[in-house]
């Protein structure tokens, strides 16, 4: 396990919550955890803008 406690980081409608405006909250989350972490991130679709 990395330290701080987080290996996986899995985001489902990630578009979603970026679009409904979530960022300042996911990234504050993510600077918490460990740089060398894994992430996914999950969506039906994915708009050109968040690509």
């Amino acid at each position: 396990m990395l330290p701080g406690g987080v290996s996986f980081v899995v985001l489902d409608e990630a578009d979603r919550m970026l679009d409904m405006g979530f960022e300042p909250e996911v990234c504050s989350i993510l600077s918490q955890t460990s740089s060398k972490r894994q992430m996914v991130m999950f969506s039906a679709t994915w708009p050109t803008e968040v690509h």
